[in-house]
């Protein structure tokens, strides 16, 4: 992102509306790279001296303590990092604070992946009543909000398929399952972690709504917020303009037309 920009999130259910798409991703992306421990180059900024640099800051909260991360991010390297233990004068930087963000349970970061991007990043069954619970509970919702009428099933690798029989895989066995159902069953997935290991990081997910009127928008978001609030789940979900005057509460960027775009 290259434009100002700060938002404060909610416990639960958080909608972030950019102006397009594009930003979305590029906005959740940068959120990936700030909490990355494997990009930090120190030496990129003087590689790359007129290249473009992204200065962000988070204020996150652990179990623990309280921490505020600053970075330099160009292109998908980070040059610079600092990581302040707040109410403390205790600062670490470069690789210390790389090694200490290492240690600290990170936000998990979905950011579309293509039509055929099936596999799970927040939960992998260990055992088949887990495995079981997990489909029934995303077939069940993805049916209730009437997205699907299909079984979804998720194996141990974290991949999930419709009842079709055709899942993740080489390319002519792959299907493509609509963003929609994708969001349900990374939402049962949190869930199921959250039962299972008793804890889930936040969850950062960009979802494209240009398949859905307002309707099935707003349901879709309010049943997603009752989700979080039942199951103690904070989920930050990014959107995509055009329901940026709708009943929903969210947090809006500044539209690009302020810019001259």
């Amino acid at each position: 992102m290259w434009y100002p920009f700060s938002m404060e999130l909610s416990n639960d259910l958080s909608v972030v509306n950019t102006d397009n798409y594009s930003e979305n991703s590029d906005l959740f992306n940068l959120i990936r790279l700030m909490f990355a421990t494997n990009n930090h180059q120190p030496k990129h900024s003087s590689i790359h001296p007129q290249s473009p640099r992204t200065l962000c800051e988070i204020r996150f909260i652990t179990d623990s303590n309280e921490y505020l991360l600053h970075r330099c991010i160009i292109g998908n390297l980070s040059s610079e990092i600092t990581l302040h233990k707040v109410g403390t004068s205790i600062a670490f930087s470069g690789t210390d604070a790389i090694r200490l963000l290492n240690t600290i349970s990170r936000p998990i970061v979905i950011v579309e992946g293509g039509i055929f991007a099936n596999k799970s990043q927040v939960f992998k069954p260990h055992d088949t009543n887990t495995k079981n619970k997990l489909g029934n509970l995303a077939s069940s919702w993805a049916h209730i909000i009437g997205f699907s009428d299909k079984r979804i099933n998720v194996d141990y690798n974290g991949s999930w398929s419709t009842e079709d029989g055709e899942h993740q895989g080489f390319y002519h066995s792959r299907t493509r399952i609509s963003v929609q159902v994708r969001m349900v069953a990374s939402l049962a997935q949190a869930v199921l972690r959250q039962r299972v290991i008793g804890n889930c990081p936040p969850i950062f997910a960009s979802f494209n709504v240009d398949t859905l009127n307002e309707f099935e928008y707003i349901t879709f978001i309010d049943f997603m917020k009752n989700v979080c609030v039942d199951e103690h789940l904070q989920l930050i979900i990014g959107i995509n303009d055009w329901l940026r005057d709708s009943l929903i509460d969210s947090i809006d960027s500044p539209q690009l037309s302020v810019y001259g775009y």
